[in-house]
């Protein structure tokens, strides 16, 4: 059975991906991990980082020295830790330097926060997907303009299917769902399948480091020459597991019958 005829989604059969940065301790660790991440043919990075403004704004602004001449997608998330005054300061320095977008500058829950940043920005604002994870709520911010395009996780909102229900409900307000898929490759693999058959999610989160992510999977998703992911042509989810190593690695078992 070819991609494209596989019960992975119906849009298409690859998706760009982004490393997606671990925090690390110095800055000059996240500059060597960078050139590492590009090396390995990542087109787009997200960083994650201390979360203290004027720290995070050294670590963008070291990144646009040393590699403010490529053509490279750049994110940051910073895990609602902002505060308005610092998320808008933050976020003017990003939009200068041409960030694609700007995650989680503010929680989930100032809906009214986001909408105020929105009016102040360019740049593109997403919540971080983590505390509104239901259909009315998400649907709440869309109408109230909180946010440039939503973003939850497939694990947390419901599944495949409830997930289906919300990116359908962005379509019909013209934005994005950009799915996370930081977790195991079990989770990464139901979350692409929704980047595959919808065309409203841009990027395959790839969370770095990998190995640690793909723990008994014996065909782990990762990037091909062109920095994509491509669909599998397995049934289901599309990954096998190394059932003896999990067998051996489990510190509980239940029989269902």
């Amino acid at each position: 059975m070819s991609p494209s005829t596989s019960s992975w989604g119906g849009h298409r059969d690859t998706i760009p991906a982004y490393a997606s940065t671990p925090f690390f301790d110095t800055i000059e660790e996240y500059l060597t991990m960078v050139a590492q991440y590009l090396d390995e043919g990542y087109q787009a990075i997200k960083f994650h980082t201390w979360c203290y403004p004027d720290k995070d704004l050294e670590l963008v602004n070291a990144v646009a020295e040393k590699f403010g001449g490529l053509d490279i997608t750049w994110m940051l998330d910073v895990e609602g830790r902002y505060n308005r005054h610092d998320a808008l300061r933050v976020g003017r320095r990003l939009q200068e330097l041409g960030y694609t977008w700007f995650e989680a500058p503010l929680p989930d829950s100032d809906l009214e926060g986001y909408r105020w940043l929105r009016s102040k920005l360019d740049i593109e604002i997403i919540p971080a997907g983590n505390e509104l994870v239901t259909l009315g709520l998400i649907q709440t911010g869309m109408s109230m303009g909180s946010w440039d395009h939503a973003r939850v996780d497939a694990t947390l909102a419901g599944g495949i299917t409830g997930t289906r229900h919300i990116m359908s409900a962005a379509r019909a307000h013209s934005m994005n769902v950009e799915l996370q898929s930081w977790g195991y490759t079990l989770s990464q693999a139901a979350n692409l399948h929704l980047m595959l058959a919808f065309p409203n999610c841009r990027y395959f989160e790839q969370a770095m480091p990998q190995k640690p992510m793909e723990f008994a999977a014996l065909d782990p998703i990762r990037i091909d020459s062109a920095g994509d992911v491509r669909a599998s042509d397995k049934p289901g989810l599309g990954v096998d597991l190394d059932w003896d190593l999990i067998d051996k690695h489990a510190l509980i078992k239940y029989t269902l019958k």
